[in-house]
């Protein structure tokens, strides 16, 4: 139909109704069009035999002049609401990129959801199946005694709760109370009310501490802060219970029943634990103490003239009070006259410095040693002459034929 009514000649065929061109935007709302603006613009425009027949928007104008006229009150109908279309076309972009966030998760929703709280519960109902006097179960309240009881054992003996009790312990409150209030302190005194971060607590203190409780003076108990231990068993134990319900009442009575448990269990590691460690530092402090009487010099703090002799060479050492190296000379003993320069050498040493003890070595060496001493005494005359002090070389000669000693020397 399309095709007679582009061949027609002229512009002398019926022109449409101008109550009629709203059809066409009808028929084309629905299509692919953007928009029904500019499908009703060729329906606008009166077809002519200049206009070519191969645009489909001026076809359409044409066959729905041709159409018969009983059809048009069928299509006037959706003809009388044409804004619905457009805006149905013109919407339709604007919902697509709520689709696509529809689609796509967000953060919130790929968080795993949160567990829900226990509801509360009437405990004496949910007790009464229990009762049974012949299992010493005669009231609702022992049901719930033995309840609680159960659980705190569970509690008790689950190595999850005691390794974290345990590190909670190591940050606790270390408290003392006497065992008799009246009887007589010593010198305890100062304990009969202490309370101190355990972590904080010294070697020494910590073990006057232990050594009070050995004599039954005090009475040591390791805890944790007031309410410390229910939110450490809460966390564990009773997440979605909610605080201020039968149930969380009930659940905080079981976690005061499990705390005294793992404050006996637990406690005794930990202090066990620094006990070990105040014993360590006690050690390495006597140690020090000890190291610092043994290795002392036996004289004092004095000068020493050390002197080794061999048949070619005189080691001399001048040791200061302090025990550091004030002169030190190897002299060659080939001749005579080297050895006379020695002896001289020495007595100037032993005038000037005047040296507490000369030290020679107790062995094969001291034979050599002790004629030296002799020519010494005979060259000093009316000069004092220092004790003469026979030393073992034995502990010497470790120290020089051992790695750290040949590093020092």
């Amino acid at each position: 139909q399309a095709a007679p009514a582009a061949d027609a000649p002229g512009p002398t065929a019926e022109a449409p109704p101008t109550a009629q061109p709203e059809e066409p935007a009808a028929e084309v709302a629905p299509s692919d069009e953007p928009t029904a603006a500019e499908a009703s613009e060729p329906a606008a425009e009166e077809p002519s035999a200049a206009t070519p027949p191969a645009e489909p928007a001026a076809a359409e104008p044409a066959a729905a002049d041709s159409a018969p006229a009983e059809q048009a009150p069928a299509e006037q109908a959706p003809a009388e609401q044409p804004a619905e279309p457009v805006a149905e076309v013109a919407a339709a972009p604007a919902e697509a990129p709520a689709e696509q966030a529809a689609v796509e998760p967000t953060p919130a929703a790929t968080e795993a959801p949160a567990a829900a709280p226990v509801p509360d519960v009437d405990l004496h109902k949910l007790a009464a199946p229990y009762v049974s006097p012949e299992n010493d179960l005669p009231t609702p309240e022992a049901a719930l005694e033995g309840a609680l009881l159960i659980l705190a054992d569970r509690i008790l003996h689950d190595p999850v709760t005691r390794a974290r009790f345990r590190d909670e312990l190591r940050r606790g409150v270390l408290r003392a109370k006497p065992v008799n209030p009246d009887g007589d302190p010593g010198k305890y005194k100062q304990f009969f009310d202490f309370a101190e971060p355990i972590n904080r607590i010294p070697a020494n203190r910590m073990l006057a501490l232990r050594r009070a409780e050995r004599e039954k003076i005090l009475r040591l108990e390791l805890g944790l802060q007031p309410g410390r231990h229910r939110e450490v068993l809460r966390k564990l134990h009773g997440k979605d219970v909610v605080a201020g319900t039968q149930l969380g009442d009930f659940y905080d009575l079981v976690f005061d029943s499990a705390a005294k448990g793992l404050q006996e269990v637990c406690g005794n590691d930990v202090r066990r634990r620094l006990k070990e460690k105040a014993d360590r530092e006690s050690m390495r402090t006597y140690g020090r103490n000890l190291r610092s009487q043994l290795l002392a010099p036996p004289l004092g703090s004095k000068k020493v003239l050390s002197l080794r002799t061999s048949g070619k060479a005189i080691w001399a050492v001048l040791l200061n009070e302090d025990g550091s190296i004030g002169e030190h000379k190897t002299m060659p003993t080939d001749n005579d006259e080297q050895k006379q320069g020695a002896l001289q050498l020495l007595t100037e040493w032993i005038q000037k410095e005047t040296p507490h003890a000369i030290a020679v070595p107790h062995g094969r060496r001291q034979a050599g040693s002790e004629k030296i001493v002799t020519r010494l005494r005979e060259a000093l005359g009316e000069t004092p002459m220092p004790m003469v002090v026979p030393v073992d070389e034995a502990a010497s000669t470790i120290f020089a034929t051992s790695t750290g000693g040949k590093k020092a020397i």
